[in-house]
């Protein structure tokens, strides 16, 4: 692969992660402000508590069905530059656990506490996606100081 096609391929990769971070922090968002009506739901907030928080959460599993297909689509780019075992994305690492993690939140997670441990995942998950980007872009950087 020459230096060009590396350039273009981690280009590739780091607007992929960026896409992906797009609706993970969405998400994460969502989580956050159904977790607060959760909240006020225990605390007998009656039937509007209850809608908003449900609504938050319909709309988070909309994102975060949207993330896994960003995430899909950042596996590929991330192919492409042949990091996915050197980035500890292979199916047994991290990309294989946030299939999971995509999977359960995609279930009905009604509860306070389900909440909370999906925002957490998520929030794991996020961090991980901006660990890949930072060194992506750390490569994209030296090879074009390579050649300069």
């Amino acid at each position: 692969m020459t230096a060009d096609d590396e350039l273009r391929e981690l280009d590739e990769a780091i607007e992929a992660s960026d896409a992906a971070l797009e609706h993970l922090e969405r998400a994460r968002q969502l989580l956050d402000s159904a977790s607060g009506w959760g909240v006020v739901d225990m605390i007998g907030g009656g039937m509007f508590s209850t809608f908003v928080k449900r609504s938050k959460m319909h709309e988070a599993q909309q994102e975060v069905q949207l993330a896994q297909n960003a995430m899909s689509v950042f596996r590929r780019e991330l192919m492409d530059v042949e990091w996915v075992d050197a980035a500890g994305m292979g199916q047994d690492g991290f990309l294989g656990a946030a299939d999971y993690f995509f999977d359960g939140v995609l279930a009905d997670v009604m509860s306070y506490e389900r909440i909370q441990r999906s925002r957490d995942q998520l929030e794991r998950t996020i961090r991980q996606v901006e660990g890949i980007r930072e060194r992506l872009i750390r490569r994209e950087e030296e090879i074009v100081s390579l050649f300069r």
